[in-house]
């Protein structure tokens, strides 16, 4: 639930649904929240 709230921070201030994106890198294990925000 602390993901999805920083999600929701950050898809507030980016303008998109972050949470898709960090969706999908807690589900693949090789992905990194940063590769998401680089």
């Amino acid at each position: 639930m602390r993901a999805q709230r920083a999600a929701q921070r950050v898809s507030g201030q980016y303008g998109f649904d972050a949470r898709i994106a960090l969706q999908a890198a807690t589900t693949a294990s090789a992905f990194s929240p940063g590769q998401i925000a680089a």
